[in-house]
């Protein structure tokens, strides 16, 4: 994707979005969750979380084709030589820090919080905290005492300015949109691949696939069902993956798009939440199927939002897509509904679109989103 960052550097220079006299920052960048499940990084190509890694490449790509002086750390124990350490308790211990920025995650603040000693105070309105779901004010202030839906949790408690906390998708009115970038359309003067009635499965581990038998069945009276997926073993598979699915196994990214270029219906299975996949499935021309979630998604009710420090309710699997782009590119259907999920999928079949990719996701927005916050956006 280099080629695409420097022409998008070029063009974002040329109309004058960088200013002439760039202010060139020192910028930390510590990878607190990839410090302690280092395995993640190693697994990058195999299935592992890939959204999150997304969303620190082009954080980091992003910031250094800007100019910025950047180190970057993934270990535990040696990023801490990086930085002074306060000597006194309260805040009248001034110095000036060696970083002007630091990102990290939450994983990455706690560390920094129990090792950084006796406190944090010199870094923390320079500190920016990716965070995917987003934080809502209650669960930020640590000392907050009111009532909680669902309680408190481990993560938050930052006490630092909301908009410090930068999010995957523009969800939150209280933190800051960072995004990620999307693989870009084929360009009109090529002529694309001929679409098949081809569905693809958006479930990179068999394990999601799980209880859609029936979801499955009804779209392979129409669509020729494939999957990119990996399992633990033969018996995951046969246990959750109907036998019609052609497997592709984990594909890199040019097999991915080749393979998404002449796929009909990309199908969501419900999980993951509000990864990328949907938006560069979307961006090669294919239909988005997403999950419609009745009654929506929270962390009262369903596990996997009980420890996020959010009372966000996700209204289906990519509240995004479903919002902001909809018909004819997304259809948003309750997937337990067999009947409503033959009627679109008919209708999906019917209707013709071309590949559309949001200002937001390009190259160009996300250098336009990473200047705006380094250039002129401090906190207090």
């Amino acid at each position: 994707m280099w080629p695409r960052w420097v022409a998008a550097a070029k063009q974002f220079t040329t109309e004058g979005s960088l200013r002439s006299k760039h202010h060139v920052k020192k910028i930390f960048i510590f990878l607190g969750t990839y410090a302690y499940r280092p395995m993640w990084l190693d697994m990058a190509f195999t299935g592992a979380p890939l959204g999150e890694m997304v969303q620190w490449s082009d954080l980091i790509a992003a910031l250094y084709i800007l100019g910025h002086d950047v180190t970057i750390s993934v270990n535990s124990t040696t990023y801490q030589s990086y930085m002074s350490t306060p000597k006194f308790r309260g805040c009248a211990d001034i110095f000036e820090p060696e970083f002007d920025l630091i990102y990290t995650d939450y994983n990455g603040f706690t560390n920094m919080f129990r090792h950084i000693t006796p406190n944090l105070s010199p870094y923390r309105c320079r500190i920016r905290i990716l965070d995917s779901f987003g934080t809502d004010a209650q669960f930020n202030y640590g000392a907050y005492k009111g009532g909680i839906p669902g309680e408190k949790t481990a993560w938050a408690r930052a006490d630092i300015n909301l908009r410090q906390i930068m999010t995957m998708f523009p969800h939150s009115p209280d933190n800051l949109f960072l995004g990620f970038v999307v693989g870009e359309p084929i360009p009109e003067e090529v002529k694309p691949l001929k679409k098949k009635p081809i569905g693809l499965v958006y479930g990179k581990e068999a394990s999601f696939w799980r209880g859609k038998r029936e979801y499955l069945d009804t779209l392979h009276k129409h669509l020729e069902i494939h999957g990119t997926f990996s399992a633990m073993s033969e018996a995951e598979i046969k246990e959750n993956i109907p036998e019609y699915v052609i497997s592709h196994g984990i594909l890199s990214k040019p097999d991915l798009e080749k393979l998404l270029q002449e796929t009909k219906v990309f199908i969501g299975l419900g999980f993951p939440y509000e990864g990328p996949a949907p938006l560069e499935a979307i961006a090669q021309g294919c239909i988005f199927l997403n999950a419609k979630f009745d009654p929506p998604h929270n962390r009262l009710n369903t596990g996997f939002f009980k420890l996020k420090p959010t009372l966000r309710n996700l209204t289906s699997q990519n509240p995004y897509a479903e919002v902001f782009i909809g018909k004819p590119h997304v259809f948003t259907v309750d997937i337990s509904n067999l009947s409503h999920v033959e009627e679109a999928v008919k209708e999906m079949l019917r209707t013709e679109v071309k590949p559309y990719l949001p200002r937001e996701w390009t190259h160009k927005g996300m250098l336009e989103r990473v200047n705006a916050f380094t250039e002129y956006y401090v906190s207090t």
